[in-house]
């Protein structure tokens, strides 16, 4: 049953789509992906100072690159939510919130090893890190539009509930 919200919150088929924050939030923990895009494309020019700048080592690098697979998870849920749910795999729904969170506790306990590395200077990259991540995890705990997403996706329709009902009664 889709909790009531306003219309803007709705697709076509009222349900309730992802809010701009979620993507926002996929996009901060793919942020390795991202720079590997960015500098991949730089045709002419080094590619690896561009990585350099963000990265200074390569192990750093390829850690971040690892730790960000649990939001390529959460991205393929949200993009591919009517495929999922048409499928029957709304049991994935519920393990958006945890995906999302798990993402967001690695990529702080990776900023808190690069500081650890650097000896706790103060750099804006990790400092905007760990308040972009302290936002987008409280917006994930308490974010009621993000909740009736996740409830919303995670069970079946009015019509799916009665083509089912009505298959069990023919059988």
């Amino acid at each position: 049953m889709t909790p009531y919200l306003p219309l803007n919150h709705l697709d076509q088929h009222g349900r309730v789509k992802p809010h701009a924050l979620l993507w926002l939030i996929i996009l901060l923990l793919l942020r390795p992906y991202l720079v590997l895009v960015l500098s991949l494309s730089t045709f002419g020019q080094d590619s690896s100072a561009l990585l350099a700048l963000f990265y200074p080592n390569n192990h750093d690098f390829y850690l971040a690159l690892v730790l960000a697979l649990p939001a390529w998870f959460a991205a393929s849920i949200v993009s591919f939510r009517e495929g999922l749910a048409k499928a029957g795999h709304r049991w994935v729904f519920f393990w958006l919130k945890p995906i999302i969170l798990l993402g967001l506790t690695l990529d702080v306990a990776s900023h808190i090893a690069m500081a650890v590395q650097q000896h706790w200077r103060f750099n804006w990259s990790t400092a905007l890190s760990f308040v972009f991540a302290g936002m987008a995890a409280s917006y994930c705990m308490k974010s009621r539009l993000f909740s009736a997403f996740v409830e919303d996706w995670s069970q079946p329709t009015e019509a799916e509930q009665d083509t089912s009902t009505s298959v069990e009664k023919t059988d």
